[in-house]
């Protein structure tokens, strides 16, 4: 007696014996032909960008350079006070208008609380007129549009300005509120002695 199956299912027709339905190789998509960067994230992405530009030398040169001067800039700046533009211009005119003694006060040769007296036989000012516990220092001619002034509170230093119509840069200081007008009242009703190019002037 001969056995013949009479199922449903054909394995002549691509089925296996559990009834599924096999297919070709040619069937199954090729996983290399699906582009790599199709299964990379958006930040992998990025990151393969940036290093590529990075490692273009027009691109990794300027960045380079701008991190060394960069921090050097911000520490000249410190250094000679500049904190906004119109320190830039200040010392623009300081270098063309001003007495040289600008120079000395830029490069802290001249400081805060430094002994008055030194500073005096050293930078040679144009006026010096002392009233109470005060020493004003001048470096400018009489009628001159630019100013620069030292002020000496009991001997030492306490401020530094220089200034003109259309700039002014504080080198150290001010002097609050209180000093100056006790500065003032001092000019007013203290004896003042007052000296020009080294010369005593009666008052």
């Amino acid at each position: 007696m001969s056995w013949k199956w009479h199922g449903p299912f054909n394995f002549g027709e691509n089925h296996d014996m559990h009834g599924r339905t096999a297919c070709t190789v040619s069937e199954v998509e090729d996983s290399s032909s699906v582009p790599r960067d199709d299964y990379r994230s958006a930040t992998q992405m990025e990151h393969i960008v940036l290093n590529r530009l990075w490692n273009l030398s027009l691109v990794r040169k300027p960045i380079c350079l701008a991190g060394m001067f960069v921090p050097l800039l911000i520490m000249l700046s410190s250094w000679f006070g500049i904190r906004s533009g119109t320190d830039v211009v200040a010392y623009a005119c300081m270098a063309r208008e001003c007495h040289p003694v600008w120079q000395d006060l830029a490069l802290h040769r001249i400081y805060e609380g430094q002994a008055v007296e030194e500073v005096i036989t050293s930078s040679d000012p144009v006026t010096v007129v002392r009233h109470g516990r005060f020493v004003s220092l001048g470096y400018q001619e009489p009628l001159s549009f630019n100013v620069i002034q030292i002020v000496a509170i009991d001997g030492k230093l306490a401020w530094a300005y220089s200034g003109s119509c259309t700039w002014d840069h504080t080198f150290f200081g001010p002097l609050n509120a209180s000093r100056t007008e006790e500065m003032s009242e001092s000019y007013e009703h203290d004896e003042r002695t007052v000296h020009y190019n080294g010369v005593p002037i009666a008052q």
